[in-house]
């Protein structure tokens, strides 16, 4: 839709429980009135479109190759949006449907962006509903769907965060403790891997030097008036120039602002 300049119309989104809601969203673009969707969708596509038009680097991860279906249109769904169970049929895509749904779509941002480079991912989060078996077999289907993807477009990779989550991180501690989600030491695991496998050695010192300043920030002190503390928040707030000068492209100044709050006159 994005790629197309879809405009949306009151023909794409549905009344239910008080709210008005679309069927190709998650549920945090649903609203109580029907025009401020509308506007929010197209607000979004538009700012998606103009990423694509210009982004040379796409991250994308699958999470589940069941799919449900609408019954009284016959499309597939993103969002059920918890409608009553009757209205839905679900079935498991093939490999081919995946690459199939896949395929066109980066097609029409490499034309469009030569430089472009994939990353595809498998989310390690399980769906359990059916069962593992099923959430396992859900799982493998995307795993094959990459692997054909990346033999049939060369600019297609996969990264194995499923991998690193069920085989390197298969303890229960790290999960939440719904021991589906992983949890923030798994995550902050798995984007090491990350950070090494895809980011330049530049960009990796950025990253670095952007959690010092981060982590400054949001430091809370036991004395936040002491001259100690005031000349930690002067440091960090040079830090932050001296970084925004040489990375003009990055703004940190909610984090100056918050900062500059703490600073006694």
């Amino acid at each position: 839709m994005a790629l197309d300049g879809y405009q949306f119309s009151e023909q794409d989104v549905f009344r239910y429980e008080d709210h008005w809601h679309s069927y190709n969203h998650p549920g945090r673009f649903s609203r109580p009135n029907q025009a401020d969707l509308l506007k929010g969708l197209q607000t979004t596509s538009e700012a998606v479109n103009q990423y694509l038009d210009g982004t040379n680097r796409i991250l994308c991860t699958l999470g589940s190759s069941m799919v449900y279906v609408n019954e009284e249109f016959g499309e597939v769904v993103a969002n059920c949006h918890k409608l009553p169970a009757d209205r839905f049929s679900r079935y498991r895509l093939s490999i081919e449907e995946v690459v199939e749904s896949l395929r066109n779509p980066f097609q029409r941002i490499k034309a469009q962006n030569p430089d472009l480079e994939i990353v595809l991912t498998v989310s390690p989060v399980r769906h359990i509903r059916d069962g593992m078996h099923v959430n396992q077999k859900s799982k493998a289907v995307l795993l094959l769907a990459i692997e054909a993807l990346s033999k049939l477009l060369p600019y297609v990779h996969y990264f194995p965060a499923y991998e690193i989550q069920l085989d390197d991180l298969r303890d229960y501690r790290f999960y939440n403790s719904d021991m589906l989600h992983p949890n923030e030491t798994a995550i902050n695991y798995i984007w090491n891997h990350v950070e090494q496998a895809l980011f330049a050695n530049e960009t990796q010192a950025l990253n670095k030097q952007l959690r010092q300043i981060l982590a400054a920030v949001h430091h809370r002190p036991l004395r936040p008036e002491s001259p100690e503390h005031q000349a930690f928040i002067h440091t960090t707030l040079e830090k932050i120039n001296r970084l925004e000068t040489d990375h003009p492209k990055i703004s940190l100044e909610k984090e100056r602002g918050i900062l500059r709050q703490a600073l006694v006159d």
